[in-house]
Formats: C-alpha cells, structure tokens, sequence
C-alpha cells in the first residue's frame, strides 16, 4: 500500500499547525489512505514544535529539528531529504504550507492524478478557479509578474504556478532528482526555492498539470514572513543563475533511469 508523505515547513506556526494536521487526518483516515506527516520545524520560538511533538503521540509524525531558523530553502530542502531516505516506489509526497492557507481536501485529487501516472501536481492560482483571498494587492501583482516571468523564461506544458508551494510529486521524480543533484537540488534560502526545485525538475517531468487552488490568506493566523523587496532580489539572481546554468541534455537517457 503506497504511503502520502506530507512535508510540512514550519516556523512559527503554533496558531495553525494543529488545526491543519486534524483536517490531514480526517481527510486521509475518511479516503483510506496510509499517510506520514514529516514536520520541520525551522527554529520556531512560539510552540509549533510542543504541538508536533504532543501530536506525535498519536499520529504518524515524524518531525525534523532545526535548532535556529534556517530559511524555507533549507527546511524544504531537509523534509524532502528525509522523504527520499524513507519512502518506496509508487509513494507520493505532497508539500504544503503548514500555515493553514492551503486546503487539504485539494489533496484528494491532487493524489488521484499523481496515482494516475502524472509526475507532478501544482494547486494554482492562476487556473480557472484559482483564486486568491486575503492578499494584498501588491502581492497579488508581484505574484503574478514573477510567475509569468518564470513561465516564459522556463516553461513546463501545463504550468502556470511557479512559486506555489502545495504541490503532490510521484517519488519517483523526487528519487531522479536527488541522484542527479545530490544535495543540491535546493540551493535557494528563501521563497525562491520553490521555483528554482521546478527549473531543475523540469527535464524529468514527463507530465504535469495543475489543480485550481483557492489561497486562503484570511485563514492564516500570524505574520507573513515573505520580505517583498528582498524575495525580489533572490528571484533575479536566482533566475540569472539558472538561465546560464549549464543545460541538462535531456537526450542522455541515463538521468531518466
């Protein structure tokens, strides 16, 4: 029986991480599902990592410590390690963010296309009934001129959301990735990692689609810790890197194997 891996990253997330853990489960215990929620918790100085530990008890959590905060790259980067470490053929692994703006039920059907054969599923914004609640209107702008950017510099048939970071990924795919890059598939501290994880998967990806994604920021208790002006700078020297980065030849079979 495959197994639903869950990486959440969390800092600071003592207001929402209950709450989104109890909807994982129901909603993996009413579909049948055998799930693994693996919690990162990047330093938090609230009680996020009490809350995961007392879950612990009773749910299938495994939970990775970062003594001080280390940045979403590193976090992501750490629970997708762990996964890859842990995981079996035909399991799939879905990321979210552990600060409740990402609806679980979505997962339902992102796992029905990952189990149908597509490599990767993206809840998006930007398809049809996609939306975004709560969100400040130079955000909303900003959001949509780097995804654009993205999708015109690097594009992936079928993807339109580029920063996103609720998306279901077969283990095959993740396991392909790791055998090329090693410990560098996440090199980005920031927001930007999620962007810079599809560049480098996009020579695997046979095929992939979106699901529409409903971004809940009103639910979301607590700060946003994205800093506009800064994220923007990485996105520059992030995409500059990856433009002149040294291309994978998609014509030499081995990386596929």
């Amino acid at each position: 029986m495959k197994t639903i891996w869950f990486v959440l990253p969390a800092y600071n997330e003592g207001k929402n991480l209950r709450v989104l853990i109890g909807s994982i489960h129901n909603i993996e215990v009413i579909n049948n599902f055998k799930y693994r929620i693996v919690v990162i918790d990047d330093g938090s100085v609230d009680d996020t990592l009490d809350i995961a530990k007392e879950l612990a008890i009773s749910l299938p959590i495994d939970i990775i410590i970062h003594p001080r905060n280390m940045n979403l790259g590193r976090t992501i980067a750490d629970g997708l390690t762990y996964v890859n470490e842990h995981d079996k053929p035909g399991d799939i692994i879905i990321t979210m963010d552990a600060d409740n703006s990402h609806p679980p039920n979505l997962s339902i059907e992102m796992i029905s296309k990952i189990t149908s054969g597509t490599d990767l599923v993206i809840a998006s914004r930007y398809k049809k009934g996609g939306a975004e609640i709560g969100l400040r209107f130079y955000r909303r702008v900003f959001s949509m001129a780097i995804n654009k950017i993205l999708q015109i510099i690097f594009p992936l048939y079928n993807i339109k959301d580029y920063t996103c970071g609720y998306r279901a990924y077969s283990s095959q795919l993740i396991k392909k990735a790791f055998n090329y890059y090693c410990d560098k598939l996440v090199t980005e501290k920031g927001f930007t990692c999620m962007a810079e994880i599809l560049i480098k998967l996009r020579p695997f990806i046979k095929t992939a689609s979106e699901v529409p994604l409903v971004l809940r920021y009103d639910l979301k208790q607590g700060q946003s810790k994205m800093k506009v002006i800064r994220t923007i700078i990485s996105y520059f020297f992030m995409i500059k890197r990856e433009m002149f980065t040294k291309k994978i030849h998609v014509a030499d079979e081995n990386i596929f194997q």
